[in-house]
């Protein structure tokens, strides 16, 4: 997007985990807020990544957001195939998604991208 002319990002905040940002197409005289994640793999910054999008969110609601990336997070227990669940991990990342008004459209393909070097 940053390469073409009509499209200006302004970046909010960045972290190593975290890119929030304003996304204007000035073509087309629209804005979205944009959220890149890589979620933290070992839950040390997990609340804070979290309440840093909420705040984000809240302060642009007259925006539509787009979040990808890798939450590193469930919102569902089929989403592990491990029985070893945090369900309070789980239960308040649902609760972020539910009140900043975010959905998970699906995926295509392999539920689990890893093998621990299975190949079977």
């Amino acid at each position: 997007m940053m390469w073409l002319n009509d499209v200006d990002v302004s970046v909010h905040l960045a972290s190593l985990n975290l890119v929030l940002s304003i996304v204007t197409d000035r073509s087309k005289n629209q804005k979205f807020g944009l959220v890149c994640i890589y979620g933290d793999p070992y839950h040390r910054t997990t609340s804070s990544i979290w309440q840093n999008v909420a705040h984000f969110v809240y302060y642009n609601g007259n925006l539509p957001v787009l979040c990808i990336g890798d939450m590193n997070d469930l919102l569902y227990d089929s989403d592990k195939s491990s029985p070893n669940i945090n369900r309070s991990r789980m239960f308040a990342f649902r609760s972020l998604i539910k009140n900043c008004g975010l959905f998970d459209i699906g995926f295509s393909g392999p539920a689990y991208t890893w093998t621990n070097r299975r190949f079977s």
